[in-house]
């Protein structure tokens, strides 16, 4: 093998290399910026005509609700300004609407962030 064919073979993994680290650089980046996005969303939310109620949207993509006295787990996820969250052993999702840090939810009702 010629010393031009040797060069061009090294270079080549190289650029591979470095065009995979790049793609890493922004799938990081892109995902640090989306888990930003949903973490603003994330929190308590307190019923606003019964205090006692209250919806936690956490990071991981779970939730815990207590309402009138029931504890609900599930999974939540947002697109928009809807959140749709699932309920542990439920067929069926709900979902509600975000508003800044109030949520409304199919009653018109609003949960504001704590």
């Amino acid at each position: 093998m010629t010393q031009l064919k040797e060069v061009q073979m090294l270079k080549r993994p190289a650029t591979v290399l470095v065009f995979l680290l790049v793609l890493c650089g922004i799938f990081l980046i892109g995902s640090a910026c989306c888990e930003t996005a949903v973490c603003s969303v994330c929190g308590t939310y307190v019923n606003q005509e019964i205090q006692s109620d209250f919806l936690e949207l956490k990071p991981d993509g779970t939730f815990y609700q207590e309402e009138a006295g029931i504890s609900l787990y599930g999974t939540w996820e947002i697109e928009g300004n809807t959140i749709t969250l699932r309920l542990e052993g439920l067929p069926f999702a709900v979902k509600v609407t975000i508003q800044g840090n109030t949520i409304i939810d199919p009653d018109g009702i609003a949960w504001v962030k704590q």
